[in-house]
């Protein structure tokens, strides 16, 4: 999947939004893990 990373244009930009939303949902699963909040409580993320 890397790959598609070195491909200029749209390709490379829906992967970056991907990985970007990937990032921020495991970002935030740490941090709910980290205080020990229910997922329930967090669904404005």
């Amino acid at each position: 999947m890397i790959y598609i990373l070195l491909i200029p244009g749209l390709p490379s930009l829906a992967v970056f939004a991907w990985l970007a939303i990937e990032w921020r949902r495991a970002l935030a699963q740490f941090e709910l893990a980290g205080r020990g909040v229910p997922m329930e409580t967090h669904h404005d993320l």
